[in-house]
């Protein structure tokens, strides 16, 4: 599967670019109560959104990988492999 591209993760999360830690933690732990798969067995794809939620998640509430990722450098194709690792 393709890895997400880079203007998306903020969308993932519905917050802005400018959205402070809190904002997206509370972001965060809303979609993943929606969204996990134990919550939502009627949903084909719950278990992908929520790992789609979680990665998002874990890339912008680190601030260094935040900053990497608002740098830019988000242009390779293996950025969030490289981020996650």
């Amino acid at each position: 599967k393709e890895a997400e591209k880079p203007s998306r993760l903020y969308e993932v999360l519905g917050v802005s670019s400018s959205a402070t830690s809190d904002e997206l933690k509370r972001a965060y732990r809303k979609l993943a109560l929606q969204l996990h798969p134990d919550k939502s067995p009627h949903k084909a794809d719950a278990e992908e959104s929520f790992r789609r939620v979680s990665m998002a998640y874990s890339v912008l509430a680190d601030e260094e990988k935040r900053r990497a990722y608002d740098r830019s450098i988000a242009g390779s194709p293996c950025f969030c492999l490289l981020l996650m690792g």
